[in-house]
């Protein structure tokens, strides 16, 4: 079969192999997550941590009524759950600290607090800034 003048057989054709795309696609991505990350589109970090904070209470809740199912009573200190009913207590993201728990005797009630950096999953306040209070049920 002829090849026409002025066009180019297929196999001389130049163009970008799926690899060279996947790959500038990549760099692409690396970048704007660089970016974003550089520019904190406001409170999106302060979110994203305050969101941790509330699912590590939730976690410790968790092991706080285990520990009660098997003792009749919450625990004097949180470091009393470990290591048979939460390997680590979790911290706070910011700061790494443990959040604040108070249980007082007869031990049959408890409050489990966390600072917020936003009011987007504050259901309390604490000293006049937004917080994240859990009790027994």
């Amino acid at each position: 079969m002829p090849i026409k003048q002025g066009v180019r057989p297929y196999k001389n054709q130049r163009g970008l192999t799926l690899v060279e795309i996947l790959v500038v696609v990549a760099v692409i991505g690396t970048l704007a997550g660089v970016l974003l990350n550089l520019l904190d589109i406001p409170g999106t970090q302060a979110e994203a941590r305050d969101a941790s904070r509330v699912s590590d209470l939730k976690e410790i809740q968790v092991a706080l009524e285990l520990y009660y199912s098997d003792n009749g009573t919450y625990p004097a200190t949180i470091s009393d759950l470990q290591p048979q009913y939460i390997n680590q207590l979790p911290t706070d993201p910011s700061s790494g600290t443990n959040y604040t728990y108070l249980s007082a005797s007869p031990f049959h009630t408890y409050n489990l607090t966390a600072g917020m950096e936003t009011d987007q999953f504050s259901n309390n306040t604490c000293g006049g800034d937004p917080c994240y209070v859990v009790t027994n049920p």
